[in-house]
């Protein structure tokens, strides 16, 4: 080997072990990034102001000036959030960044995993944090197993002469839920009975009664069970529309579940 090679083979080598302890050095320090924090596990940007938006806060070790981006899973820039933001020492960033659930052309992102990149001008790198939050605008799926004192599907009819309430079953259990019923006929259709289901719970009760504890008027009734899921979606048993009333399409034909008649008392 020529004394040049020597020479070269040397550097490359003390080069190699300077790298190796930087950065085990880097690995034991503290994170220059610290304090992270995202305000929502989950957001679903559909513009009904429940979790439409994610907030954005941390702090850093050392002064610095910081660009903020939101990343996809797979590492593609979605949205630059902060630019140019000088932050001092152990300051939390405040007011937090904010982020919409859009792209940079404002269109929504599409459902699934995203971080928060944070790239550090001063110390020249990019730290793209572990914790990942979903982006998810998919209503959950509600469905109505039966309506009745007994399992089995079909209309109910109420008042019963055991005094019994319908007993609505559904799945999956229920989050910040609520069973609504609709009055189909006589016209004009309208909500006529709104009440809370317990987290967790997937019956509930109706016993053809509205505001004021009265029975209802002789007619033919929609029982719609909705629920959210953790994101903010709310999905129903029955398509509603955007006045609240079951759409005509849900309605054509009517649902094999979910109808109760309510008929005169004495009436067979």
């Amino acid at each position: 080997m020529t004394r040049l090679a020597q020479v070269v083979f040397a550097l490359l080598v003390a080069g190699a072990f300077g790298a190796f302890f930087v950065a085990q050095q880097l690995k034991s320090s503290p994170s220059v990034v610290q304090s992270f924090q995202l305000k929502y596990r989950a957001i679903s940007p559909n513009g009904d102001r429940r979790l439409d938006v994610q907030r954005v806060t941390f702090r850093l070790k050392r002064s610095d000036t910081v660009d903020v981006a939101v990343v996809s899973d797979a590492g593609d820039v979605v949205r630059m959030i902060g630019a140019g933001i000088r932050l001092r020492p152990y300051r939390m960033l405040k007011p937090s960044l904010v982020w919409n659930g859009r792209d940079e052309r404002g269109t929504v992102v599409a459902d699934g995993l995203y971080r928060i990149r944070i790239t550090l001008r001063r110390e020249g790198r990019s730290v793209t944090m572990r914790r990942a939050f979903r982006v998810d605008t998919t209503p959950p799926r509600v469905v109505l197993t039966s309506v009745g004192p007994n399992p089995a599907s079909g209309a109910e009819v109420l008042p019963r002469s055991d005094g019994r309430p319908a007993r609505i079953r559904f799945s999956p259990p229920a989050f910040r839920g609520r069973l609504v019923i609709f009055r189909l006929a006589p016209s004009p259709r309208a909500m006529v009975a709104r009440l809370p289901i317990a987290n967790g719970e997937s019956v509930v009760t109706w016993d053809g009664r509205g505001p004021g504890g009265r029975l209802v008027r002789p007619g033919r009734y929609l029982a719609v069970v909705v629920t959210r899921d953790r994101a903010g979606n709310d999905g129903a048993s029955v398509a509603l529309g955007a006045n609240g009333l079951p759409t005509a399409a849900a309605l054509a034909p009517l649902p094999r579940r979910g109808v109760i008649e309510i008929r005169r008392r004495g009436a067979r």
